[in-house]
This record gives structure tokens, C-alpha cells and sequence, in this order.
């Protein structure tokens, strides 16, 4: 009875989509509900039953046979239960919606005690839903130099950058291993609503609102990354970028305010071939400290992400479609999708629409008396 037809509501005078919403919160409190144990049984049944797969450890693993679905998913966490929530959510996401490839928790911060209970919690309770998530642990890099605070998000340029060194591998030229391989990179908060591809073909599919000149690629290929719009502007184009690249001559300070919010305004998901995800984040880790210190704040990692794809040249096409959060945002999110999808609907997979990659759940709405909320 908590699924609505397709209308508009109006909250503060702002419109305001109400379906996916609904949807959403059901989803997020049937992650919340749901009893581990029976949850990883049922699936093991009901997929072994419906595939003829072994689901569990030393099962059949879903190799990637085809172009589009040779893609790695990663998102960056700290050591806390909240953060394991989020984490068992999203991979329980990732596990519905049939995501191809590899799916890898990036967990930073550890104790020793801490870490041989995350590899045990994640050894009974992840690795069950696929034998492809995995977990890979960095040191914490949250300090602020000089400082006795902290900022938790330079966890994740340095952990991602651990990650592609020790996890993917580099050769004896420093090159990665997988120069091929699409890197996803998202938030821990971003949970899938539909697998994610190296296949962009299906225009219908898309929702596109910037840099339109550009044509749309069907893949994701080396120098040409693909990202969610953030509508960050160009505002890091007016930092001092000489003091924060090192570089008095840095290429990221060709590019105007307008080329900055057209090409590099995006935020998770990021998608990159290996070769450009190591060429962006080796400058993003090195750039994000610099970065803070200019401009501290909530962004400061995702502005020195746009500094560093410009300072190495690559530009994003930035899609509205990869993503929702934000019900009052005007235009920049994949809610004409939502807005497309027949009425009423609770099976999203029944009404052949296609949907948005990802509910983020990093704002605070509501929907009558429900409130759907990370925390």
C-alpha cells in the first residue's frame, strides 16, 4: 500500500518525485530487516535452483566474457559497523541486480583486532552472496598534516591508489596490470538499482545534459572517462593551482570555468579504464592534501579529483542518468528515468523502463510519515 502511483507532491513548495522514493525506502529497510543468516540461505536455494550455479565459497565464478561486463566495481570505507551497514547494503545491491565483474570493499584504518574481524565478518556474510566481493585493507590516511583533526575522505584517493598498487598490480614499467579493465569507482552510500556496463549504446537509457557537442561514446576507452554530473562548477578553476599541483606550467590551468563545469563537474560514479583510473588517482592522491588546505571542506577530495583529471588531460563525459539523490534538484540527476517508468510499479525489473544506475542515499527525504536516511 506504500507503493503510489505516478504523481507529484509538493513539500515547501518544491515538486517533488515520490515513486522511486518509495520505492527506496522500502529497499533500504528490507536491507536494514532482513536476518543475515536467512538472507544468505535463501539466496544460496533460490539461485542454485534458478541458475544451476553453487553459490558459496569454491563456487562458480561469473567471468567476464564480453567487453561491457569486464568492469570492477570499488568504493572506499573506514573501519566502523556504520560503514559495514552500508557496505553489506551495497553488496546485497550489487548481488540482486546480477552486477557482472568484481566488487571490492576498500576498508582503511584497521586495527589488527579490527581487521581479523572484518575478513571474519566478511568471510560469513559477503563472500557467501558472490565469490567475486572481495575486501582489501589499507592503513588510515585521514590525518591532516600539522593538525590534530581529521578528514576522513583522504582515505579514499589513498586507498583506491593502494588498491590499484598492491590489489590490481603494477608491472616492472609501473603500469597496471589491467589497463582494460573499467574501474567503477563509487560511494559506500550509493546502492545499485541496476548493474552497471562498459556498454553506453542504448541511448534511450541515457540522460545527458552537458557538453551535448561531445559524441556520446559506446564504451568507456583509455582517455576518455565517463562520470555521474555533481554540478560542482568551476570553481576550483580560481584555486592556486601552482601551489596545489606543484606545477607552474600544470595543464589544469588551460582550462577555463565553463570547460570545468562541462568536463571535469562529476563526481561517483567514476569510470575509467586502468590505465586512466592510475593516471588520475596517483595526481588525485597527491593533490587532495594541497587541495584541503586551500579550501577545507565536505568537497575538498572530489575538487582535487577534478584538478587532477585536468591536470593529466582527461576530460569526463559527465551522464545525469548514473545516479539519483537529490528529489529538488532542477536538472543533473536520472529523474526523467524515474519520471518515464509506467505506474504503479514495486517490480522495477517487470516494467522494462530502464532505471538509474544508483539510489544515493546521501540527502535526507521524506514521503508522509517516512524518512529514508543513510543514518
Amino acid at each position: 500500500k506504500y507503493i503510489m502511483p505516478r504523481h507529484t507532491a509538493k513539500r515547501g513548495g518544491i515538486r517533488t518525485p515520490t515513486k522511486l522514493l518509495s520505492i527506496g525506502i522500502l529497499a533500504f529497510l528490507s536491507y536494514m530487516l532482513y536476518s543475515l543468516n536467512s538472507l544468505l540461505s535463501l539466496h544460496r536455494e533460490v539461485k542454485s535452483k534458478a541458475e544451476g550455479v553453487q553459490i558459496g565459497r569454491g563456487g562458480q565464478l561469473r567471468v567476464a566474457t564480453t567487453r561491457s561486463d569486464d568492469v570492477h566495481v570499488i568504493f572506499s570505507t573506514d573501519c566502523s559497523p556504520f560503514q559495514s551497514w552500508q557496505s553489506f547494503a551495497l553488496f546485497h545491491s550489487a548481488m540482486v541486480v546480477k552486477q557482472p565483474g568484481d566488487v571490492t570493499r576498500i576498508v582503511s584504518g584497521c586495527t589488527d583486532e579490527e581487521h581479523s574481524l572484518m575478513q571474519k565478518w566478511h568471510d560469513d556474510y559477503i563472500s557467501p552472496m558472490s565469490p567475486q566481493f572481495h575486501v582489501h585493507f589499507t592503513p588510515a590516511y585521514d590525518h591532516i598534516e600539522g593538525e590534530e583533526g581529521s578528514y576522513k575522505f583522504f582515505n579514499k584517493p589513498f586507498g583506491t591508489l593502494h588498491f590499484l598498487n598492491n590489489a590490481i598490480g603494477l608491472t616492472p614499467t609501473g603500469e597496471i596490470k589491467k589497463p582494460d579493465t573499467v574501474f567503477v569507482l563509487i560511494d559506500p552510500d550509493e546502492f545499485f538499482l541496476a548493474p552497471i556496463r562498459n556498454d553506453f549504446s542504448d541511448q534511450s537509457s541515457l540522460v545527458r545534459t552537458t557538453s551535448l557537442k561531445t559524441p556520446m561514446p559506446k564504451y568507456v576507452t583509455t582517455g576518455h572517462p565517463i562520470a555521474q554530473q555533481f554540478g560542482l562548477g568551476g570553481s576550483w578553476t580560481s584555486y592556486d593551482l601552482a601551489t596545489i599541483t606543484g606545477d607552474l606550467d600544470s595543464p589544469a590551468k588551460a582550462w577555463t570555468n565553463r570547460d570545468a563545469a562541462e568536463k571535469f563537474a562529476g563526481g561517483p560514479p567514476y569510470l575509467a579504464t586502468g590505465t586512466d583510473m592510475l593516471k588520475i588517482t596517483k595526481k588525485w592522491s597527491e593533490f587532495v592534501r594541497p587541495t584541503h588546505k586551500f579550501k577545507p571542506g565536505l568537497l575538498a577530495e572530489m575538487y582535487a579529483w577534478c584538478i587532477a583529471a585536468a591536470h593529466v588531460r582527461l576530460p569526463h563525459i559527465l551522464l545525469d542518468n548514473l545516479m539519483v539523490s537529490n528529489i529538488n534538484v532542477g536538472k543533473g540527476e536520472g529523474w526523467p528515468l524515474v519520471d518515464s517508468i509506467p505506474a504503479p510499479s514495486c517490480a522495477l525489473e517487470s516494467s522494462h523502463s530502464p532505471v538509474p544506475t544508483f539510489l544515493h542515499l546521501c540527502q535526507y527525504n521524506r514521503v508522509g510519515d517516512f524518512a529514508i536516511h543513510k543514518r
